[in-house]
C-alpha cells in the first residue's frame, strides 16, 4: 500500500466512522418512524428532501473551509522546496491587474500579509469567516422553515394528510439548522488542519445522546415532534463539543480574529457559490423527479424512501469520508504546488470508491430484501425493493466517483468544472423525467434516469480534470 492510500485511509477513517455513527443512528429512527405507520415514514422522507437545499449550503460552505485551511498547512521539514504561503499565490496572481480593483485588493493583500503574520491567525480569520456566512444562511433558512413549511411540502406534490404529518417535523429541525450549519462548518475546519478525529468524538456524542433519547421516546409511544426534538438537541451537543476544541486548536480568542474581512469573506462566498449553484440545479431537477415520482402511489414512494434509507447506511458514509479526506489533502498539495501528487491523489481516491462500490452492490444484492424487512413487511414494497436497491447502488457507483472528483477541485479551489457537470447532468435527468412522464414508462424509467445523470456528471469530471485545465486557469504551471 503506497503512502497516498495510507494518507487517504488514515484521515478518512475517522470521519467515515464518524458518519456511519450519523446514518446509523438515523437509520434507527428511522425502523422507530416505521413503527408508526408508512404515512410516517413518507412523511419524513419527504421532509428530510426539502432539507436537501440546506444541506447543499451547508456543505458548500463547509468543504470550501476545509480546502481553504487546508492550504495553509506548511511543508514538510527538510523539504528542499520553497515554501509560498496562500497568500503570495494571491499576491503573484494579481501583479497583471491593472484595473483600479486590482490596484485596491492588491494593496489589501500586502496589507494583509503584513497584519497576518503565522498561519494559525490566517486560519482564524478563514473560520471567521465561514462561521459568519453559515449563521447568515442558517437564519434564513430557518425563517423559511419555520413560516412556510406546509408550503414547502406541498411544493412537491405530497397530499394534505403528509403536509400535515410532516410540517411540525419540518418546523422544528429545519428552524434550528443553525446549529448543523456551525458543526459541519467548525468540523470542516479542524480536518482543514488534519484534525478528524475531533469530528468524531462530536459525532460520537451526538449520535449516542440521540439514540438514547429515541430509545426511551419509543418506549413512552412517541410521535413525530419529539423525534425532532430530540434530533435538535443531541446537534446542540454535538456543537458544544467541538466549540472549546476550535477555540483551542484555532483561535487565539482576539478581538481582532473576529473582524470582517471583505476579501477572504468574497473568496470563500464566490468559490462555495460554484458548488451550491450546482447543487440547487440537482435539487431542481429532483423537485421535478419527486412530483412524478409521487403520483405511483404511497406504498411505491414509501418503498423507494426505505431503501434510500438503507443506500445511505451503506454506501455515502465511506463515499463522504474519502472525498473529505481528498479535499484536505489536495488543499494541502495544492498549497504546495506540487501537481503530481494531486493528481495520484485523485486517481487512488476514484480506485478506492470504485472497489467500494462494487463490494457494496455485492452486499445488497445478497442482504437487500433481509434490511426492507427492517422497516415493513408489506409484500408490495418487497416486490419492488430489490429493483430500486440495485439500481441506486449502480447510480450511486457514479455518484462515489464524481464525488470524489468534486472534492479534488474544491481541493485546487476551482469549482466551475462541478456547476457545469452537476448542471448538464441535472438537464438530462429532467429530460428524462420529462419523457417518463409524457410516454407512462413507469417509475422504473425513473431509476435509469438518475443512473444516467451520475454517469454524466462523473464523465465531465474526471475528463476535466485530467485535461490539467485547472492548473493552466490558475497560471501555475511549473
Amino acid at each position: 500500500m503506497n503512502h497516498y492510500v495510507r494518507n487517504l485511509i488514515r484521515l478518512a477513517r475517522p470521519t467515515i466512522f464518524d458518519n456511519f455513527l450519523q446514518v446509523g443512528c438515523l437509520f434507527i429512527n428511522a425502523i422507530f418512524v416505521a413503527t408508526l405507520g408508512l404515512d410516517k415514514v413518507s412523511a419524513v422522507g419527504l421532509a428530510f428532501t426539502v432539507l436537501l437545499v440546506v444541506y447543499v449550503f451547508r456543505y458548500g460552505i463547509s468543504s470550501m473551509t476545509t480546502a481553504l485551511v487546508s492550504e495553509t498547512l506548511p511543508l514538510k521539514a527538510g523539504s528542499k522546496k520553497k515554501e509560498k504561503s496562500l497568500l503570495h499565490v494571491w499576491r503573484r496572481s494579481k501583479r497583471k491587474n491593472t484595473t483600479v480593483k486590482g490596484n485596491r485588493e492588491y494593496k489589501h493583500l500586502i496589507s494583509l500579509r503584513t497584519k497576518v503574520q503565522s498561519r494559525r491567525e490566517y486560519r482564524q480569520v478563514v473560520t471567521v469567516q465561514a462561521i459568519y456566512l453559515s449563521v447568515a444562511l442558517s437564519l434564513v433558512f430557518g425563517f423559511l422553515c419555520i413560516g412556510f413549511a406546509p408550503e414547502l411540502l406541498r411544493l412537491y406534490g405530497a397530499d394534505e394528510q403528509i403536509v400535515s404529518i410532516g410540517a411540525d417535523y419540518l418546523r422544528i429541525v429545519g428552524g434550528a439548522s443553525i446549529l448543523s450549519f456551525l458543526m459541519a462548518t467548525l468540523g470542516s475546519a479542524l480536518l482543514g488542519i488534519k484534525d478528524s478525529k475531533s469530528s468524531l468524538h462530536a459525532g460520537i456524542c451526538m449520535n449516542v445522546c440521540q439514540l438514547g433519547l429515541n430509545t426511551v421516546l419509543f418506549f413512552v409511544h412517541f410521535g413525530l415532534v419529539e423525534v425532532a426534538c430530540a434530533t435538535v438537541f443531541s446537534q446542540m451537543v454535538g456543537m458544544c463539543y467541538l466549540i472549546p476544541i476550535v477555540r483551542r486548536k484555532i483561535f487565539l480568542g482576539t478581538q481582532q480574529s473576529w473582524k470582517l474581512d471583505g476579501l477572504i469573506l468574497k473568496r470563500l462566498t464566490i468559490q462555495s457559490s460554484s458548488i451550491i449553484a450546482g447543487g440547487l440545479s440537482n435539487e431542481a431537477a429532483m423537485f421535478y423527479y419527486f412530483r412524478v415520482f409521487l403520483p405511483f402511489g404511497p406504498d411505491i414512494y414509501a418503498g423507494s424512501r426505505i431503501v434510500v434509507q438503507i443506500k445511505n447506511f451503506i454506501m455515502p458514509p465511506m463515499v463522504t469520508g474519502l472525498a473529505s479526506a481528498t479535499i484536505a489533502l489536495v488543499g494541502e498539495q495544492y498549497g504546495k504546488r506540487d501537481y503530481r501528487a494531486v493528481m495520484r491523489y485523485c486517481t487512488w481516491g476514484i480506485g478506492l470508491v470504485t472497489f467500494l462500490s462494487v463490494v457494496i452492490w455485492l452486499f445488497q444484492f445478497f442482504c437487500g430484501e433481509w434490511m426492507v424487512r427492517f422497516f415493513t413487511d408489506d409484500p408490495e414494497v418487497l416486490q419492488h425493493a430489490g429493483f430500486m436497491l440495485s439500481m441506486m447502488v449502480i447510480g450511486e457507483t457514479f455518484w462515489a466517483i464524481a464525488f470524489v472528483v468534486t472534492g479534488v477541485f474544491k481541493g485546487v479551489s476551482y469549482t466551475k468544472p462541478v456547476f457545469i457537470a452537476v448542471s448538464t447532468s441535472s438537464v438530462l435527468l429532467v429530460s428524462g423525467i420529462w419523457l417518463t412522464s409524457k410516454y407512462n414508462w413507469g417509475w422504473q424509467a425513473l431509476y435509469y434516469a438518475e443512473s444516467a445523470q451520475y454517469l454524466c456528471q462523473a464523465m465531465i469530471l474526471v475528463i476535466w480534470f485530467y485535461s490539467r485545465k485547472w492548473i493552466k486557469r490558475r497560471q501555475l504551471s511549473k
